[in-house]
C-alpha cells in the first residue's frame, strides 16, 4: 500500500511539473554559417541545399554525441562567384554569419580562417566538403585521439567515428579523449563564446518540402487562471502563442507554449514574409 502511493505522488508530481519538449536544444548556443559556391561547383553538384543541409545534419550529430552545447544553422546560402575571382570574393567579403564557407572547384588545400581572426571562414573544393575537420580547424582543435581501433574527427585514420575528443565520452567502452591531453569537446565548450550568433543577412527564403505550423514547446498544469499562461509566454523569448486549457479543478488547468516552425511536407515550399 505504502509504495502504491508513493508511486501515485511520485506521479502527480511528474504531471504537475512544467514540461520543456525543446530543453535539449533551448541550453545550447546557436551560431551561424553563409555557404557560397561557385558556378563551377554548382554544375557539378546542382543540389549544393541538399549537400549543405547533410553536412549540417552530421556536425550538429556529431556535437550532440560529443556533448557539446552547440547548435550550428544555416543563414545564407548562394551562388556568389566563379573560380577565376574566388580570392577577390574572399577578400572583399562582408561578413553575414559568425562563420563563412566557400566551396568551389579548384583542387587546392583547403583554407582555414579561425576565430582569431576578424571573420571565421572555410575555402575549399566542394569535393572535400563532406569532411567536419575544418569545421575543427576553425576552433583551432588539436589532432583528437587515434585509440588504435577509431579515431575522432580531427584524427585521420581508416575507422574515424563522428566524434569530437571527449575524456567523458566513450565509443565501445573506451574513452574518445584524455584530459589534459586532447579534450576538443572542452575547447569548443570554451571558444565558441568567441562568436556572437550573427545572421545579417538571411537569404535562403525558399525551403524545399516545408510548410509552416505551430509547434507546442512547453506546457505545464495546475494553472489559475488564463492571465498566468500570458505571463509565462511574455516570459519565455521563444514564445509566440499560449493557450489556456480550462477545467473545472485547477489540477486539471494547463498553460501550452507554441512557436512558429516548419514540418517536413513533400511537394511544398515555404519561406518567412520578410526574407
Amino acid at each position: 500500500m505504502i509504495r502504491i502511493l508513493l508511486l501515485i505522488i511520485f506521479l502527480e508530481s511528474q504531471v504537475f511539473g512544467v514540461y520543456d519538449l525543446d530543453e535539449e536544444d533551448s541550453n545550447k548556443k546557436e551560431i551561424f554559417m553563409s555557404f557560397y559556391y561557385s558556378s563551377e561547383a554548382k554544375a557539378l553538384n546542382p543540389n549544393m541545399r541538399s549537400a549543405v543541409d547533410t553536412w549540417l545534419n552530421d556536425l550538429n550529430l556529431a556535437l550532440k554525441n560529443s556533448k557539446v552545447a552547440l547548435k550550428v544553422s544555416k543563414c545564407e546560402l548562394s551562388e556568389a562567384f566563379t573560380d577565376s575571382d574566388k580570392d577577390d570574393f574572399i577578400a572583399n567579403a562582408v561578413q553575414t554569419a559568425d562563420i563563412h564557407v566557400y566551396l568551389h572547384d579548384v583542387f587546392t588545400s583547403a583554407e582555414v580562417g579561425t576565430i582569431d581572426t576578424s571573420l571565421p571562414y572555410i575555402s575549399l573544393s566542394w569535393v572535400d566538403f563532406d569532411s567536419l575537420e575544418y569545421f575543427g580547424q576553425v576552433f583551432n582543435l588539436d589532432a583528437g585521439t587515434d585509440a588504435g581501433s577509431f579515431c575522432t574527427i580531427m584524427s585521420n585514420c581508416q575507422n574515424q567515428v563522428s566524434l569530437f575528443s571527449n575524456p567523458n565520452v566513450m565509443f565501445n567502452g573506451v574513452p574518445t579523449g584524455s584530459a589534459g591531453a586532447s579534450n576538443n569537446a572542452a575547447t569548443l565548450t570554451s571558444s565558441m563564446d568567441q562568436l556572437t550568433g550573427t545572421c545579417t543577412s538571411p537569404k535562403d527564403c525558399q525551403i524545399n518540402k516545408v510548410q509552416p505550423v505551430l509547434r507546442r514547446f512547453k506546457f505545464k498544469f495546475m494553472v489559475k487562471v488564463a492571465s498566468e499562461c500570458q505571463v509565462w509566454c511574455a516570459g519565455t523569448p521563444a514564445c509566440q502563442y499560449w493557450v489556456f486549457k480550462d477545467a473545472r479543478r485547477k489540477r486539471g488547468r494547463s498553460c501550452h507554449l507554441y512557436k512558429e516552425t516548419f514540418k517536413s511536407t513533400k511537394g511544398m515550399k515555404g519561406g518567412q514574409k520578410n526574407c
